[in-house]
């Protein structure tokens, strides 16, 4: 039935309930008895024992019979967040947080009843967490609290808007308070419980802990010590037996200063002096330390001073075993160090690169328009002489400019697969006439020693390596070439080479010498172009730079070491080819070259190179053809279209010979081309891989050289 004021009865009405009262003062009066009753009743539950979450659920359905509401909730605090201990008809979140503008937040803050007749409509509040969540429009909240502490809150709501009477609000802070009590009363119980538990837990930890930091002292790796006031060690965990190989006994009474290196003696000693007389300070500092064995390890101290600690009243040092990563430093140090010096290598060796092009260009048109003069003059004239000293100044420029080319890793290799055991074999007779009587040379060899090289840059590399090894015993000793193949990994190129290489195979060339070995500062530079250790005049400085060029040309590395007073040591490194080895044909008189009359356009920016190359070419029977640069060679091209050959400069501004080439060979390809250059960028070039009809000579080259080799290109099937 509905009450005067609107609420509903939750069980079906007795006989006595059906005739209407005609006083609804009596109907209050009734409810007001229920009420008094039910919290009496919840009073006797909780005397009872009845666990807190047991009497909540009692209390909510206390208050739904009494007030006649759908839903009810007790809402519980614990650590800062409002946690649902009871509730009925409704399904809250497991956690909430009263936000602002909330009547959770007016709840606990102001700490009065809070009643809502219709959330709608209620402009104090922007929303409610526990409402939203119960589907709820109306609602009565009171805190449940001891003395000053909020425990909680407990809440009547109904879906439909409606009033509640302040008897209502009266009735459920009793319930409320009961409850309160019952939490009170279960939290002390609780806290008794923590309390001794905590005792219990905190011994077993105590006994824990002590046992935990004793196998940690001992098995440790770091070492914990402490110096009494006068620097005398009185304490020292456990581990220094795996650190050290000392017993804690052998420590006691003992000063730092007995245990360091010499070299390092001072620095122990200036870093305990540092924190010594200041209280608190802490520093850190590291040096070797001398185990019991007599070797050392590099050790990490970080001294602190805790003479004011009760407990320590010393100074305590904390010690780390840092040999392993001081040794990997030292190596990555020395790794940036070699990268270092390759990069300096290679730059030098672009500007060697770049001005051996411009001087074999000179060299070219110097040598060439020599050799002419030379030809067309008798062999008793007076001038024969001056040219044939200018074209011997000539060609050892020449030379000169090849090992800048070697060594800038510019120059056109002839490679194929040979036996390195062989070449080595081969030279080794040669080496005995060169190096002396003094020397004794000692050859060995392994197997399977093939390498992809160009075999006259290989025997140049033994050359350089055998003649400066003779140049560092002038007073005899040993001479050794060993050759054998090895695993590397890229670990091995980072420790050998400072850089990353290929893993796998390589062919191994040890050239080792007995000298007198060089010193950190020359091994620093000893790849170095024109960097000599020799007397002026006696040496280029251009040996060991050959052979640097050459071997990182070819695809290797090498590297070298030395002690003096003991020799060095060179070792080549090279793939290992899985070719067969090929033999050179035996070089058989040729005939002077002559033209037959064919047409060879001639392509060249630099004019005293095109001047002496046209003369030459004339001279041998070619009709010649002459353009500065790639567009007016392609201009000659078209108004003559019936050539024979194209010799062309690789190098020129605008369009290169290369490019020049590909647009001819669009028209005729099956036009035979031969590219001069000096330097070279292009790889393709410089390891021999030309397609079928193009040739390449290198700057500078003789009249016959170049006459020889345009004839070859001519004679060779289409």
């Amino acid at each position: 039935m509905a009450l005067p004021w609107g609420r509903r009865v939750s069980s079906p009405p007795d006989s006595a309930s059906l005739a209407p009262h005609a006083n609804p003062a009596l109907d209050e009066l009734e409810a007001r008895v229920r009420q008094q009753a039910a919290v009496a009743r919840i009073g006797l539950r909780a005397l009872s024992g009845i666990d807190v979450r047991g009497l909540a659920e009692e209390v909510l359905a206390e208050a739904c019979c009494c007030l006649d509401v759908p839903m009810a909730a007790a809402l519980e605090i614990r650590d800062g967040h409002t946690l649902p201990l009871a509730q009925r008809g409704a399904q809250l979140p497991a956690r909430m947080q009263a936000g602002a503008g909330t009547p959770g937040a007016l709840l606990f803050s102001a700490r009065v009843p809070v009643v809502i007749e219709d959330i709608a409509a209620d402009s104090r509040f922007s929303g409610s967490a526990v409402m939203e969540a119960a589907g709820a429009r109306s609602c009565a909240a009171v805190l449940v609290h001891w003395g000053s502490t909020s425990l909680g809150a407990l809440t009547t709501l109904d879906p439909q808007p409606r009033r509640f009477t302040a008897e209502d609000v009266d009735f459920l802070q009793s319930l409320a308070n009961v409850l309160a009590a019952a939490m009170q009363r279960a939290r002390q119980k609780e806290s008794l419980r923590l309390d001794l538990a905590e005792r219990t837990r905190l011994q077993d930890a105590l006994a824990t802990s002590e046992r935990f930091y004793r196998a940690l002292l001992g098995n440790a790796s770091d070492l914990v010590v402490i110096c009494d006031p006068d620097g005398t060690f009185r304490y020292a965990s456990p581990s220094i037996s795996n650190v050290l190989g000392w017993e804690q006994d052998d420590m006691l009474g003992q000063r730092p200063c007995h245990f360091f290196h010499p070299d390092d003696a001072h620095i122990g000693r200036e870093g305990l002096e540092s924190v010594m007389n200041a209280p608190g300070k802490s520093g850190c500092w590291t040096a070797r330390f001398r185990r019991k064995d007599g070797s050392y390890r590099w050790i990490e101290a970080t001294p602190r001073n805790l003479m004011n600690d009760e407990v320590v009243r010393g100074i305590l040092i904390n010690c780390r075993d840092v040999t392993e990563r001081h040794q990997a430093e030292q190596a990555l140090r020395q790794s940036e160090e070699k990268l270092r010096q390759s990069q300096k290598i290679e730059a030098v060796g672009r500007l060697a690169g770049g001005i051996a092009h411009d001087f074999n260009n000179l060299l070219t048109a110097i040598l060439t328009t020599a050799q002419l003069a030379l030809s067309e003059l008798p062999e008793d004239h007076p001038v024969r002489g001056d040219l044939d000293d200018i074209r011997g100044a000539g060609e050892k420029a020449a030379n000169l400019t090849r090992q800048l080319l070697a060594f800038s890793r510019r120059q056109v290799l002839r490679p194929r697969v040979l036996d390195l055991c062989a070449a080595v074999s081969e030279i080794q007779k040669m080496l005995a006439r060169l190096i002396g009587e003094d020397i004794r040379l000692i050859a060995e060899s392994g197997t399977g020693c093939t390498v992809s090289a160009d075999p006259g840059q290989i025997e140049q590399v033994i050359l350089n390596l055998a003649l400066n090894a003779r140049d560092a015993m002038p007073h005899g000793g040993t001479l050794s070439l060993r050759t054998r193949t090895v695993e590397l990994t890229q670990e091995d190129g980072f420790r050998m080479f400072g850089c990353p290489i290929q893993r796998g195979p390589y062919v191994q060339l040890r050239v080792e010498d007995t000298g007198a070995g060089m010193d950190a500062h020359t091994m620093e530079r000893i790849f170095e172009p024109f960097f000599t250790t020799k007397e002026l005049g006696k040496g280029t400085g251009l040996g060991l730079a050959t052979v640097y060029g050459i071997v990182k040309q070819s695809g290797g590395y090498i590297r070298a070491t030395s002690t003096i007073g003991q020799g060095s040591t060179f070792e080549v490194y090279l793939p290992v080819s899985d070719g067969v080895p090929s033999r050179s044909d035996p070089a058989t008189p040729r005939e002077t070259p002559t033209g037959r009359g064919e047409t060879v356009l001639l392509v060249e920016d630099e004019d005293a190179v095109r001047m002496a190359v046209r003369k030459a070419l004339s001279r041998a029977g070619f009709n010649v053809v002459e353009a500065r640069n790639g567009e007016e060679a392609l201009q000659r091209w078209r108004e003559r279209s019936a050539v024979d050959l194209v010799v062309s400069d690789l190098v020129m501004p605008e369009m290169g010979g290369r490019e020049l080439a590909t647009k001819l060979r669009e028209e005729a390809p099956r036009l035979k081309v031969l590219f001069t250059s000096g330097y070279t960028d292009d790889a393709g070039i410089r390891q021999g891989a030309l397609a079928a009809g193009m040739g390449f000579l290198s700057k500078p080259f003789t009249p016959e050289a170049l006459v020889r080799k345009a004839r070859e290109m001519l004679d060779q099937p289409s």
